[in-house]
Order: structure tokens, then sequence, then C-alpha cells
């Protein structure tokens, strides 16, 4: 080759990505992003959901179990009857059960042996006056199921106790005792059918809000989901009533 030729550069055939290529790649890439967003938005939202749904069902729990406990320490004296007389020292000691129906829930008042001295020596027994009432907080108006208990049997079943929370946002606690033929909505031990007289068995059915609200002033609606808890308790100190042959004996939940 002369000094004087030219000498040629060698030419590059491969080419860098083109336009409609760079915009169908930050296509997908965003596609991805928002797939992956989606999957993860979902999963935070069923993991609160899932919290928020066990701590629903822990308060119901908690509410089944300490009217379970009431209920089958309930006691109802019947001096004519020698397992009652074996309970209390004397005839002044009083009894009484009640399950009162109002809208659509039940107040439930009774003697019970579910209490426990927080001090020691006492002068107090196991023998207690429990009643459990659904009330609006003074505060936010939402409704709560409040649960009262003396240190001793009153002279006067109907004077106020003092009540404390059991369990928030408790839409409604329905009470319904066995007659032995049939499911009642009353209950009273001074009326005559009944008289000092337990139901056999009683059907409870709670229903709690499913959703807890943030804002300290709104307020539930009527048609807000609910979670409901339903079991049968038997009254082990009912002797005069029928047993019902086909009875629940697991607890139920329903969500709505």
């Amino acid at each position: 080759m002369s000094f004087g030729q030219s000498q040629r550069m060698p030419i590059n055939k491969e080419s860098g990505m083109t336009l409609l290529e760079i915009l169908i790649s930050i296509a997908l890439l965003l596609t991805m992003t928002v797939a992956t967003s989606s999957l993860l938005t979902n999963g935070i939202d069923m993991r609160m959901e899932l919290s928020q749904r066990s701590k629903v069902n822990h308060r119901l729990a908690i509410v089944m179990d300490r009217i379970t406990q009431d209920l089958q320490h309930a006691f109802v004296l019947n001096f004519k009857r020698q397992e009652y007389s074996q309970t209390v020292t004397t005839r002044t000691t009083k009894s009484f059960f009640s399950i009162k129906p109002w809208e659509n829930n039940s107040e439930l008042r009774l003697t019970t042996f579910t209490h426990q001295p927080r001090i020691a020596s006492a002068h107090e027994s196991d023998q207690t006056f429990v009643v459990y009432r659904i009330e609006k907080d003074k505060d936010n108006q939402r409704p709560n199921l409040y649960r009262g208990e003396t240190s001793s049997i009153p002279m006067n079943f109907e004077d106020d106790v003092p009540m404390v929370v059991l369990a928030k946002n408790i839409k409604a606690l329905r009470l319904k005792p066995w007659t032995g033929e049939k499911w009642e909505d009353d209950w009273n031990t001074t009326r005559t059918d009944w008289r000092d007289i337990l139901p056999r068995m009683v059907k409870i059915e709670v229903d709690a809000y499913t959703n807890d609200l943030t804002d300290d002033t709104a307020q539930y609606a009527e048609g807000d989901p609910v979670t409901t808890l339903r079991t049968v308790i038997t009254l082990p100190n009912a002797f005069e009533m029928k047993e019902m042959k086909d009875r629940s004996k697991t607890l139920k939940w329903d969500h709505e």
C-alpha cells in the first residue's frame, strides 16, 4: 500500500437499541413493577385483615369463656332439695337468676360461685352476684359488653352493680334459656313458673363488630359486618329441667 493511498476503517455492523425496543422494555418493566406492588399490597391487606379477624375472635372467646364460667357455677337455693342445702349455712342467703330481653340484647343477672377474693383472709366467699349488660361508652357512644360483680350476695338484686368493660365493640348479647320443652327469651326465678329453678341450658349468641374504628368520633352503621359466636351451655346445678337431646357441644362462628 502506497503512502498516498487512503486507509478505510472497518464498518461496525452492530447497532444500539431502537426507540421502539426501549419503549417496549420500559412498558414491560412498569407492568412487572405494578404487578409486584399489587401482590405486596394484597398480601399486606390480607395480613391486616387476618390480624383484625384474630383480634375479634380472641375478644369473643374471652367473652364466651367468662360467661360460661359464671353460668356453669350459677346457683339458686331451694331448701326443699338436699343438694342446695349443703351449699349454704343459713337460710338468710339469697339467690337469683334472671334473663331479661330488651331490643336485640339480653341482660343477665345471676348468683354464682366464681368470686375470687383479692385480699388474703378477706371476709368474702366464692358466692357473688354478677350482671352482664350491653351499654354505650360514655365517650364515643359505641356499644360495649359490661360485667359487674359484687364481693358478697346483696339483699336487693335490682340495685346497681359496679360495671367494668369486658369487651369493646360488642353489638349484641342474646341469651335463651331452655324450659325443658323450648327456648324462651326470658327467665326469672322469682316468678311462679320458675321459682327457685335454674334452666338446664342457656343458648348464647355474641355479635362483635368485625372492624375496629380508628377515628374516635366515628360510629358504627347498621350494615357494618359483624362476627357472631354461638354456643349452648349446660348448667350443672339445674336439677329439675329436662335436658335437650340434640344440643350443640362446640362453639360456632359466623362472619357476616
